[in-house]
């Protein structure tokens, strides 16, 4: 590994510079200096933003939503993404991918118009069926993996219900649907994020998909997948991942173990050939 060797002197301004802050934070506070700390970190890492409307979810749409044509909202929920697709380009087509039954009821209700098709199934490496879980009180959290470790944090151990749901490929709903371009992927659903993608292996391959957004969190311990399993599957096609910040993206072009931490953020995989990204890229 190549080492930099600063000067003698600028290097001692910083090493004191770095003690004095480490000295201030350690007068703070165990709790508050935690806080601190981790406040700054999940704003340099882009970790930890929920808030579609704030994490740069809503701000990468504006980018590329006006001239979009397809849609899919993989992990739909009761169509609050959606709506907001739609204030955006009422225009565009939408295809809803939502498997919990009370969820799609909700999201039926929404009376989009024509232009969105709402499937009650959802989305993952091969066509058949699978468990939901979902825990009382967070519908918005059904995975198809139980959630486990988290006693802690929430203060309160999770009951879940179960749901048998239908599960398609996204290859099979491309070709039945005879769609030709996606222009847009965002899949949230809980771990599975990964299968949605391994089932799409020819749509990437024929490079049918410009862009897609998928989550990356603690879910990924229960199902198993890491950040470097979509590295690997992309591996010679013509795409390149970003990390998403709230507005900007930044480039990830090769894996590094130390975004392998869990911790919630979004990442883009675009094709090669799109454009957008270039006026609000972070280098």
């Amino acid at each position: 590994m190549a080492q930099i060797f600063l000067p003698m002197k600028f290097s001692n301004r910083v090493f004191f510079g770095q003690t004095l802050v480490s000295n201030i934070l350690y007068l703070v506070p165990r709790k508050l200096r935690y806080e601190i700390c981790r406040h700054h970190a999940n704003k340099e890492f882009a970790e930890n933003r929920s808030d579609f409307t704030a994490n740069g979810e809503l701000w990468l749409m504006e980018q590329i939503l006006p001239s979009a044509e397809t849609l899919f909202d993989v992990g739909a929920y009761i169509g609050k993404w959606t709506s907001h697709a739609l204030h955006i380009n009422p225009n565009i087509n939408i295809h809803c991918f939502e498997p919990y039954k009370r969820s799609f009821v909700r999201l039926k209700e929404k009376g989009f118009g024509e232009n969105v098709t709402c499937n009650q199934y959802g989305l993952g490496v091969e066509n058949g069926q699978e468990v939901l879980y979902v825990a009382e009180g967070m519908s918005e959290g059904g995975s198809l993996y139980r959630h486990q470790g988290l006693k802690e944090s929430m203060d309160r151990d999770l009951k879940y219900i179960t749901e048998q749901v239908e599960i398609r490929t996204l290859d099979s709903y491309r070709k039945e649907k005879s769609i030709k371009q996606i222009d847009f992927l965002k899949i949230d659903v809980e771990g599975n994020e990964f299968a949605v993608i391994e089932g799409g292996m020819d749509s990437f391959k024929s490079e049918a998909v410009r862009v897609v957004l998928f989550e990356y969190c603690g879910a990924n311990i229960e199902s198993r997948t890491l950040l470097k399993d979509f590295y690997d599957f992309f591996v010679g096609m013509n795409y390149s991942f970003f990390l998403l910040y709230p507005s900007s993206v930044r480039p990830v072009l090769r894996y590094d173990q130390r975004l392998e931490n869990f911790q919630y953020k979004n990442f883009l995989i675009v094709n090669n050939n799109e454009t957008f990204k270039k006026p609000f890229c972070l280098q």
